[in-house]
C-alpha cells in the first residue's frame, strides 16, 4: 500500500509540473470541462428523448471535437497513451457507427437487394422501386427501411462515438479520471435530489406541451425506468469512488474495527456514504421492479468479483458493499417503501396478465418479454443488417401479436431490439464492444496496483451489470442520456487501466518541434 501511496503522490507532482510547464493544458481542460458539462445537461429535457435536445447534443459534441483538433493542428492538444489504452474500444465504437451510416445511405438498389433482399423488398412494397422486368425504374434506396429515422440515430450514435473518443484524449490522469467519475456521480446526486423534492411535493405542470406528473421519482425523464437506469450508472460509480479510498486494513483484533470504523464515519467516505443514500432513496421511489433487482444484483456480483480478483482490502469493501443491501435496501427501503416495490414484483412478475397495482397498471415481466421476442422472427428476413437503427416502430406491425392492441415504439429489451434493428452484425459489435470492456475492468483488478484504478473498476464493473440487466426488459439505451452516460461508464472502465508500456507516451501535433 505505501508504494501505491509513493506512484500516486509521484504521479501528482509528476503532472503538476507538466501542467505549469505545457501551454495546451487550458486548452485541453477546457474541452474537458465542456464535456463534463454535456452530462450534467443531458437528462434536464427528458432524457434528451426529443430531436432538438439530441440535435443540441450532437452540435456540442462537434464543436469540442472542432476545438480538439484545432488544439491539436496548434500545437495546444496532444495524443496521450490513454488513447491508446481506449484504441480498440473506440475503433469497435466507429465501426457501429459507419453500419448505421451504411444503413442510411442510398445505395444502388440491386446493392441492397443482395445485401439486404428483406429491405428491397420492403421498399419494392413501398413503391420506391420495381425491378427492370417488371418495366419499373431501378432507383437508390437504403437497407433501413426508415431512413429518416435512421439518419437521427446516426447522428447520435456519431454524437457518442466523438464523445468516447474526447475522453481518451483529454482523460490523461487517473486523477482526472477520477474527478470525472466524480462528476458522473454528482450529476446523480442532484438529479436525484430533485427527483425527491418534484415527487414528495406531488408536482404537476406543464413542459413542452407534455403533462408531467411526479407520482414516482423520475426525475427530469419522462419515464421512471429510465431515470433509474441513469441513477444505477451514477450509484455504482459513486461505488467505486468509496472503494477507490479504502487501504488494504489489517482487521484482525476488536480495537482495529473500531479503529477502522471511526476513521470511515469521520472521513470524505462518510460524505459520499451519505449521498449514495439519497440516490438509493431515489432508485427505490422510482418503484422500479427490475431496476431496484439489476442494481442490488449487480452489487452482490461486485462483492464476489472483489472476493475472487482483490487481494488486499477485500474484507473493508465486502463490508462496504454488504452495508449497501443491509442498511440502504432492508432499513431505510423498509421505511421509504421498498415493500411497495416488493409487492409489485410478487404481483406482476409470474403473470401474464396486467394487473392493477395501486394506481398503475402493470404489465408482467413475461408480458414484456413476450412482446419483446415477437419481433425476432425478423432478423430472419433482416439477418446481417438488420431492419435500419430507429426503425423499429415502422417493423413491428408486420410481426406483433394478433391480440396485442398496440404499436411499440421500441421493444422491451434492448438486446433483442439492436439485433433487430442492426442485425447480426451490429450486435456482434456490441457484445464485443461490452466483452473488451468487461475483461479491462477483469484485467485492472486482477494486475493493477493503484488501488483509484481498481475501484474506479469495480464501479464501473457494477454499473455495466446492473444497466444490462435492466435492459433485458426495458430499452433506456435508446434513450440519449443514459447512453451518454453508459458510454461515459465503459470510457472510465477502459481508461482505468494501467498504461500499456508498448503505447507511445504522445503524438506530437503537425506543428509541435521535432524531437531531437
Amino acid at each position: 500500500m505505501t508504494d501505491t501511496r509513493h506512484e500516486e503522490r509521484y504521479e501528482l507532482r509528476h503532472h503538476s509540473r507538466h501542467e505549469k510547464a505545457d501551454p495546451a493544458t487550458l486548452w485541453e481542460r477546457g474541452i474537458y470541462w465542456g464535456l463534463v458539462g454535456l452530462l450534467f445537461w443531458a437528462p434536464l429535457p427528458f432524457g434528451g428523448i426529443r430531436g432538438w435536445s439530441v440535435a443540441v447534443m450532437v452540435i456540442w459534441v462537434a464543436v469540442l471535437g472542432a476545438l480538439w483538433a484545432a488544439g491539436w493542428l496548434a500545437g495546444k492538444c496532444t495524443v496521450g497513451s490513454s488513447f491508446y489504452r481506449g484504441r480498440f474500444a473506440l475503433g469497435v465504437l466507429a465501426l457501429w457507427a459507419l453500419l448505421i451510416t451504411l444503413q442510411a445511405m442510398p445505395l444502388p438498389a440491386g446493392l441492397v437487394n443482395l445485401l439486404s433482399p428483406g429491405a428491397a423488398a420492403v421498399h419494392a412494397e413501398q413503391g420506391l422501386y420495381s425491378h427492370p422486368d417488371a418495366g419499373g425504374v431501378m432507383r437508390s434506396v437504403t437497407l433501413s427501411i426508415d431512413a429518416a429515422a435512421t439518419q437521427r440515430l446516426q447522428l447520435l450514435t456519431l454524437a457518442l462515438t466523438g464523445y468516447f473518443a474526447l475522453l481518451l484524449l483529454v482523460i490523461k490522469r487517473t486523477s482526472r479520471l477520477r474527478q470525472f467519475t466524480l462528476m458522473l456521480v454528482t450529476s446523480g446526486i442532484l438529479y436525484s435530489a430533485a427527483a425527491l423534492y418534484l415527487h414528495f411535493t406531488g408536482a404537476t405542470y406543464m413542459l413542452f406541451h407534455e403533462e408531467v406528473m411526479h407520482e414516482m421519482a423520475k426525475g427530469p425523464f419522462l419515464n421512471r425506468n429510465h431515470f433509474g437506469t441513469f441513477i444505477e450508472i451514477c450509484l455504482a460509480c459513486g461505488v467505486g469512488l468509496i472503494v477507490a479510498d479504502f487501504a488494504p486494513t489489517q482487521l484482525t483484533t476488536r480495537s482495529q474495527r473500531v479503529r477502522w470504523a471511526l476513521g470511515l464515519l469521520l472521513s470524505a467516505k462518510a460524505r459520499m456514504r451519505l449521498l449514495l443514500i439519497v440516490m438509493v432513496i431515489a432508485l427505490i421511489l422510482t418503484r422500479s421492479r427490475m431496476g431496484n433487482v439489476a442494481f442490488f444484483t449487480a452489487l452482490i456480483a461486485g462483492g464476489f468479483v472483489a472476493l475472487l480478483f482483490l487481494h488486499a482490502g477485500w474484507k473493508s469493501i465486502l463490508v462496504f458493499l454488504a452495508s449497501m443491501l443491509i442498511l440502504d435496501a432492508a432499513i431505510i427501503g423498509s421505511w421509504i417503501g421498498v415493500d411497495q416495490v416488493i409487492k409489485r414484483v410478487q404481483q406482476t412478475a409470474l403473470t401474464d396478465e396486467a394487473k392493477q397495482v395501486g394506481a398503475m397498471t402493470d404489465e408482467s415481466v413475461e408480458t414484456r418479454t413476450n412482446q419483446a421476442l415477437s419481433a425476432l422472427p425478423s432478423v430472419r428476413r433482416f439477418p446481417l443488417f438488420g431492419t435500419g437503427a430507429g426503425s423499429f416502430m415502422a417493423m413491428y406491425p408486420q410481426y406483433k401479436p394478433v391480440d396485442y392492441p398496440f404499436t411499440l415504439s421500441h421493444a422491451h429489451n434492448d438486446f433483442i431490439h439492436f439485433l433487430v434493428e442492426t442485425g447480426v452484425l451490429g450486435a456482434a459489435l456490441l457484445f464485443t464492444l461490452m466483452a473488451h470492456a468487461y475483461l479491462a475492468v477483469l484485467r485492472t483488478l486482477r494486475s493493477s496496483k493503484h488501488q483509484v484504478r481498481r475501484g474506479l473498476a469495480l464501479g464501473a464493473f457494477i454499473g455495466m451489470l446492473s444497466a444490462m440487466i435492466h435492459a433485458t426488459v426495458e430499452f433506456a439505451f435508446q434513450i440519449s442520456a443514459v447512453a451518454l452516460a453508459f458510454t461515459a461508464l465503459v470510457a472510465i472502465a477502459v481508461l482505468a487501466q494501467d498504461r500499456f508500456r508498448e503505447a507511445p507516451a504522445a503524438l506530437p501535433s503537425p506543428t509541435a518541434p521535432p524531437t531531437p
